[in-house]
C-alpha cells in the first residue's frame, strides 16, 4: 500500500504570523516561559517514572501515564504555575508524550541495529577462524548455501500464510521478508553444528542472503568488517546519551553550569595560618606593587595542594566542567499545541487603512506650480483573526498576516467553521473534513527588527544631539544624563518585543477540493462502518467480550461527552450531509505500469528512471544535468530578451539551457569555500556568517523535484518509487573511518583524520532528507501515489534503478 492509500502522504504544513497589542503579546510570553517550565519537570518526572525501564524495552509511552504525571502541577500549592491556563497543561502533556514517544522509538531502533550487527561479526569472525582449519572448496560452500536458501524462503512463505495478511502489499514489504529471512538463518547458525552448513550461512549472510559465484575479495572483506565494528562503537555511544532535558528560556541552566565551571577548588584554607599574616605584612610595605607576589602566591599554594585528594580531584574535573559550558541549550519557548480544529476560532475584522480624520488642504502663500490630485481614500478592509480555546486565552483575539498563496486556506478555515456553526445539528457535516487538523503556536526571534529599532534610536539619538550643538544651546545636566541613559538602553527590550508569533497549522491537501473531500468522506465512512461492524450482535456471537464491550460503551459515558461507540455512529450520520463548498480540480490519472525510481549518490547527487515494470525496460534516465537542462522554446526566447541588453553580450542556446544546472557549479564553489577558507577566516575574526550555500541548496532541491514530477506527467507515472536511505551519513561516516584506519594502521591519528578531511571535502554532502521531502510535497499536489524501496549499496545508478524498479509489483500503482 503507497502513503497516499494510507492517507499520511497528506498532511501539509502552511503558517501565519500573528500581530497583537503589546499585552497580549506580553502575557503570552510569560505563559510559554511557564509552559516550559512544565515540559521540563514533566521529563524529568517521566525518566523517573516506575515503568520507564518498560517503557524502554517496548519503544512506546502510555499517554495516559504522562497525563497523571501533570495532574499535580494544576494544584494551587504550585505557586509557578498557579496562573497558567489550563490549555497549556494538555500542551504539555501532548508535548512531552511526543518528545519521549520519539527518543524511546529511536532508542529501541539502536538497540536492535547493534544486536544485529553484533550477530553478524560474531558469525563472520567465527567463519574466517573456521575457514582455517578446513578445506572445503568455494563450490561446495555454494552448493550448500543454496540449498539452505531454498529451505529458508519456504520455511519464512509458511509463516506469512499462517498471518492472514491482506491482499495488498504494503509499502516496505521486501526489505521485511529479507530481514525475516536472515532473523531465520541466524537462528540456524547458533543451532547447527556442521561447520560446512555454517559456513554456508556466512557465505549468505556475507552476500545480502544470495549466492555469490564470484571470487571473494579478502581486502573488501576486512574493509567491511571493520566498517561494522565502527558502526557498533557508534551506536554503543549513542545508547548512552542523555535524556531529553527540555530548554532553558531563563538562562538559569547555562549560569549554573557556568558558575560550576569556573569555581575553583576549596583549597584555600588548607593555607597555613602562618603564610596569610606573613603575606598582609608584605602587603602592607608594598601598597603600590604587589603584581610581583601573585605568581610566588599562586606556586606556592599549588605546591602545597598538589598532594591533596579534593585538589586533584578537582584538576582532574577540568574537562568534565568545560564540557558544561560546551552545552548549549534551547532559549526559546517550546512550542503550544492544540490538537483539533475547535481549539481555533476564526473571525474576520474589519480594518480602516486610513485611521484618523481625514486631512484638511493646508493653506499655503505661494501658488504651486502643477495642481496635484487628491488621494482616494482606500476601502475598508477585513483582516483574518483568530482566538483559542479556553477561559483565559479567548478574549486574546490575534490578526493572521500570511502569504497571498496561503490566504485561500486560512479562508477555507474560516468557511468551515461558519457554514458548521450556521447548519442545524443535524445538518452538520462530520468534523474530520475540517481542513484544519492540528496547530502550534511557535516563538521567532525577529532580528531585522531588533536591528532596525537599534539604529532608529541612535540617529535620532544622535540628531537630537547635533541640533542642539548648532543652536549652540547650554544643555542642561538633567538632559545630557538622560541622553546618556538613551544610548545605554538602547539594546534594553523585552523579549515579547524582539519575538514574533507565528501559527504552524497542519492541513489535510485533499480537502482543499470537492473530489478530494470525497475521497476523505468515503475512506472515513469506510472506516468507521468497520468499527461498528465489529460490535453488532450477529458478527459478536462467537465473542461475548465484544457484546460486553458494546454494553459498557453505550451505558459508561467518557468525560469528553458520550460513549466512542455513539461518537462513531454520529460521524457515520453525518457523513451523508453535504460538506462545505469547495473548488473543484481534475484528479491526475496515470498508467498503472509505468513506474519513476528515484536514486540518490555521494557524487552525482539524484538520478531519476521512468521504468515500464512489465517490461522491466527503463523507457527513460535523467541525471542533475539533464533535469536541469532547459528545452522549452518559449522559456528559452524569454531568457534570451533577458540577456540581449547586457553589457557583455548575449549568451548562446547552450549557457541559457544550462543556466539553472549552473547553480550546482555554484553551490560546489559555496561548499569548497566553506571548507577551505571558513577555519582561517574565524582564527582572523574576519568569517561572517551567511546562508547563502543552504539556501542555494534548498532552491536546487526544490528545483529538482519539480522538474522530476513535470518528468512524471509527461509519461504518465502511475506511481514514485523513492529510495528508503536509512542512516546513508552515519554509514557514509563509518566507511571513510575504516578506510582511513586500513591505510594508516596503527597509531597514525593525525594522518587519519587528514585523510578523513580530504574525503569528507571530495563528498558534496547533499541533504537528501530535503531533497526527498521536496518530492513528497510536489508529488502531493500532483496526487501521484508515492511508495520506498531499499536503494542498493553498489552498482551504477542505472543498475540500481532496475534493482529497484523490480521490486514493484507490475500493474499495481
Amino acid at each position: 500500500m503507497n502513503e497516499l492509500e494510507e492517507g499520511t502522504g497528506f498532511n501539509e504544513t502552511v503558517l501565519c504570523k500573528l500581530g497583537a497589542d503589546e499585552k497580549v503579546r506580553q502575557d503570552f510570553w510569560q505563559w510559554s516561559i511557564k509552559h516550559t517550565l512544565l515540559v521540563n519537570e514533566l521529563l524529568i518526572q517521566v525518566s523517573q517514572h516506575k515503568d520507564f525501564e518498560q517503557w524502554k524495552n517496548s519503544g512506546t509511552i502510555s499517554e495516559k501515564a504522562v497525563v497523571e504525571l501533570c495532574e499535580p502541577f494544576k494544584s494551587p500549592e504550585q505557586e509557578q504555575f498557579i496562573e497558567l491556563p489550563r490549555r497549556f497543561y494538555t500542551s504539555a502533556s501532548l508535548l512531552v508524550f511526543y518528545i519521549y514517544q520519539s527518543w524511546l522509538k529511536l532508542h529501541q531502533q539502536h538497540s536492535y541495529k547493534l544486536q544485529g550487527k553484533k550477530k553478524w561479526l560474531a558469525v563472520l569472525d567465527n567463519d574466517l577462524e573456521v575457514a582455517k582449519h578446513t578445506d572445503f572448496s568455494p563450490q561446495m560452500i555454494q552448493t550448500q548455501a543454496s540449498e539452505i536458501l531454498s529451505q529458508a524462503s519456504k520455511q519464512h512463505e509458511k509463516s506469512q500464510q499462517k498471518r492472514k495478511k491482506k491482499s495488498s502489499k504494503k509499502s516496505g514489504e521486501t526489505s521485511k521478508s529479507h530481514r525475516e529471512i536472515m532473523t531465520i538463518l541466524f537462528d540456524r547458525h547458533e543451532q547447527s553444528q556442521d561447520l560446512l552448513e555454517r559456513r554456508a550461512i556466512a557465505h549468505l549472510l556475507k552476500n545480502g542472503c544470495q549466492v555469490n559465484d564470484a571470487e571473494e575479495d579478502l581486502e573488501a572483506l576486512k574493509l567491511r568488517l571493520e566498517k561494522k565494528r565502527i558502526q557498533i562503537a557508534r551506536l554503543e555511544k549513542q545508547l548512552e546519551r542523555r535524556l531529553p532535558d527540555g530548554r532553558d528560556p531563563t538562562g538559569e541552566r547555562f549560569a549554573s553550569n557556568l558558575a560550576q565551571a569556573i569555581a575553583f577548588a576549596d583549597h584555600l584554607t588548607f593555607v597555613p595560618a602562618k603564610f596569610w599574616i606573613n603575606w598582609h605584612q608584605v602587603l602592607q610595605r608594598n601598597p603600590n606593587d604587589e603584581s610581583h607576589l601573585i605568581i610566588p602566591f599562586l606556586g606556592y599554594v599549588y605546591h602545597q595542594q598538589a598532594g591533596n585528594a579534593e585538589f586533584d580531584a578537582w584538576e582532574q574535573g577540568d574537562s568534565a566542567r568545560a564540557a558544561l559550558v560546551s552545552t548549549l541549550y534551547e532559549t526559546l519557548p517550546y512550542p503550544i499545541l492544540f490538537g483539533s480544529a475547535g481549539d481555533l476560532y476564526w473571525s474576520l475584522k474589519q480594518v480602516d487603512p486610513n485611521p484618523g480624520t481625514t486631512r484638511q488642504k493646508q493653506q499655503s502663500h505661494r501658488t504651486p506650480k502643477r495642481r496635484r490630485k487628491p488621494k482616494h481614500k482606500q476601502k475598508v478592509q477585513e483582516r483574518l483573526c483568530v482566538r483559542f480555546a479556553g477561559k483565559e486565552l479567548k478574549n486574546h483575539r490575534f490578526g493572521v498576516y500570511c502569504d497571498r498563496r496561503q490566504l485561500p486556506v486560512f479562508k477555507q478555515f474560516l468557511t468551515d467553521r461558519e457554514v458548521q456553526k450556521q447548519r442545524k445539528d443535524t445538518e452538520k457535516f462530520m468534523g474530520g473534513i475540517f481542513t484544519l487538523r492540528s496547530a502550534r503556536l511557535v516563538w521567532k526571534e525577529d532580528t531585522e527588527r531588533l536591528q532596525r529599532k537599534r539604529a532608529s534610536t541612535t540617529s535620532l539619538l544622535w540628531l537630537k544631539f547635533l541640533f542642539a550643538m548648532q543652536r549652540e544651546e547650554t544643555v542642561t545636566d538633567k538632559e545630557l544624563d538622560s541622553w546618556i541613559i538613551s544610548f545605554l538602553c538602547i539594546n534594553t527590550i523585552f523579549p515579547w518585543q524582539s519575538h514574533r508569533l507565528y501559527l504552524h497549522c497542519t492541513i489535510d491537501s485533499r480537502l482543499l477540493t470537492a473530489e478530494g473531500t470525497k475521497e476523505v468522506i468515503a475512506q472515513k465512512t469506510t472506516t468507521t462502518q468497520q468499527y461498528l461492524d465489529q460490535f453488532k450482535p450477529e458478527t459478536a456471537t462467537s465473542k461475548p467480550q465484544a457484546v460486553e464491550r458494546v454494553e459498557e460503551e453505550r451505558q459508561t459515558p467518557q468525560a469528553r461527552g458520550g460513549t466512542t461507540i455513539k461518537k462513531k455512529e454520529t460521524t457515520l450520520a453525518r457523513s451523508k450531509n453535504p460538506p462545505p463548498a469547495r473548488p473543484s480540480r481534475l484528479l491526475y490519472k496515470g498508467r498503472s505500469d509505468i513506474a519513476a525510481v528515484v536514486v540518490v549518490s555521494k557524487f552525482a547527487i539524484v538520478a531519476v528512471a521512468i521504468v515500464n515494470t512489465q517490461t522491466q525496460e527503463i523507457l527513460e534516465f535523467q541525471k542533475v544535468k539533464d533535469l536541469l537542462t532547459e528545452h522549452r522554446s518559449d522559456v528559452l526566447e524569454e531568457r534570451l530578451k533577458k540577456h540581449q541588453g547586457m553589457l557583455k553580450g548575449g549568451r548562446s542556446l547552450e549557457q541559457l539551457q544550462l543556466q539553472q544546472y549552473r547553480l550546482v557549479k555554484r553551490w560546489r564553489k559555496h561548499r569548497k569555500k566553506n571548507l577551505t577558507q571558513r577555519q582561517e577566516e574565524q582564527k582572523r575574526g574576519l568569517y561572517k556568517r551567511s546562508n547563502q550555500e543552504s539556501n542555494l541548496a534548498q532552491y536546487l532541491n526544490r528545483l529538482l523535484a519539480k522538474r522530476i514530477v513535470q518528468l512524471c506527467q509527461t509519461y504518465q507515472v502511475g506511481m514514485i518509487v523513492l529510495p528508503e536511505l536509512g542512516n546513508i551519513r552515519e554509514n557514509f561516516e563509518c566507511e571513510i573511518q575504516a578506510k582511513a584506519r586500513q591505510k594508516f594502521s596503527g597509531d597514525n591519528v593525525q594522518l587519519q583524520k587528514q585523510y578523513l578531511k580530504e574525503l569528507r571535502m571530495r563528498m558534496h554532502r547533499w541533504n537528501y532528507k530535503n531533497l526527498l521531502h521536496a518530492i513528497r510535497q510536489y508529488t502531493t499536489h500532483a496526487r501521484i501515489p508515492v511508495t520506498t524501496r531499499w536503494q542498493p549499496k553498489e552498482g551504477a545508478l542505472r543498475d540500481k534503478a532496475a534493482m529497484m524498479a523490480r521490486a514493484v509489483p507490475p500493474g499495481v500503482p
